[in-house]
């Protein structure tokens, strides 16, 4: 597991990702927040999910 820092800039979170992570520049990804409250980031795949929008977070002020 890999601690990120987070701000929350506008209707916007920005998510600060160190480079050992290898993530290619402008990914994408789906949040997901479990029972306990953690969040966790879900690569788009942009050839699979091309057509697919993110999804609507309710409640993303909670975070």
């Amino acid at each position: 597991m890999k601690k990120v820092k987070a701000k929350k800039y506008g209707d916007s979170i920005i998510i600060s990702l160190t480079n050992d992570l290898n993530i290619k520049p402008n990914q994408e990804f789906f949040l997901s927040k479990d029972e306990m409250g953690f969040i966790t980031l879900i690569p788009v795949l942009s050839d699979l999910y091309s057509n697919v929008r993110s999804p609507n977070f309710e409640g993303i002020d909670s975070i």
